[in-house]
């Protein structure tokens, strides 16, 4: 496989540090899972009942917050906390190449060998959150077709259909293909995936009730990040790359307008 070029520089760095932040990579051939939004009115329920309730959701590490007595499940307790975006030093750690292969496609479980099969969602998910800042869900959820060219520039499209789902209504949208995803191969990629007949881009994830994102996000947050230092529970995870993208854009000044 040829060797490409990773440069960090156009996202997170001035040109004072642009050699420090320049890789190599071959282009291959929180949990931050996206809990839906849940509201449960315990006005009515015995207190003994309520507390068993709140003991329960608050193992499953959701926030809950009461307000006139109602009890509010948010989506992520990010959203309380707050997501970080990676620094500079963690992207650097993450992203050196003989590190972030043996966790992407050249990752092995110890155990079950010959049974992982998502080395090209380990491998591509984070590079697309970094260069594009979509959510860990919409990027997992892609289909073949959502990937076009339009004007001679290459666009993610964002849809609401039977086969994928947004967060907002404003979450639909296109998103361009960042030259560097284009120079490391990502449209070649995809373009393979179209000749195999493949409706998904990252069709070895499978669907749960939290969308395609849940295996993906638990390799990140329970194995990489945690095993390279940077984990932090709630505020540095998987989906902290769109966090990453968009504070990036603040900081260089772009329109909020384009931001949104």
């Amino acid at each position: 496989m040829v060797m490409k070029y990773i440069w960090l520089l156009l996202l997170f760095c001035s040109s004072a540090v642009a050699n420090e932040l320049t890789f190599r990579f071959k282009s291959p051939s929180f949990n931050g899972i996206g809990y839906s939004a849940h509201k449960i009115n315990l006005e009515n329920i015995s207190a003994a009942r309520k507390k068993t309730i709140k003991d329960e959701l608050k193992s499953k590490h959701r926030i809950i917050r009461k307000i006139n007595n109602k009890y509010t499940i948010y989506c992520s307790p990010g959203h309380f906390i707050g997501f970080k975006p990676f620094t500079k030093e963690e992207l650097r750690k993450i992203l050196k190449p003989e590190t972030y292969h043996s966790w992407s496609i050249n990752f092995t479980h110890p155990f079950r060998k010959e049974r992982v099969s998502n080395q090209m969602p380990y491998y591509w998910v984070f590079l697309l959150g970094i260069f594009s800042g979509m959510r860990t869900n919409e990027m997992c959820q892609i289909r073949v077709i959502d990937i076009k060219k339009v004007d001679k520039i290459w666009f993610m499209f964002v849809e609401d259909s039977e086969e994928t789902k947004v967060k907002t209504e404003n979450a639909i949208r296109k998103v361009p293909v960042h030259p560097q995803l284009i120079e490391l191969g990502f449209i070649d990629y995809v373009g393979s995936l179209k000749k195999q007949k493949k409706g998904r881009v990252f069709w070895e994830l499978t669907e749960d009730r939290d969308g395609f994102a849940s295996h993906l996000s638990r390799h990140y947050n329970q194995r990489v990040l945690p095993n390279l230092g940077v984990w932090k529970k709630y505020t540095k995870v998987l989906y902290c790359t769109r966090h990453t993208f968009i504070n990036k854009l603040y900081t260089e000044r772009v329109d909020e307008n384009v931001i949104k």
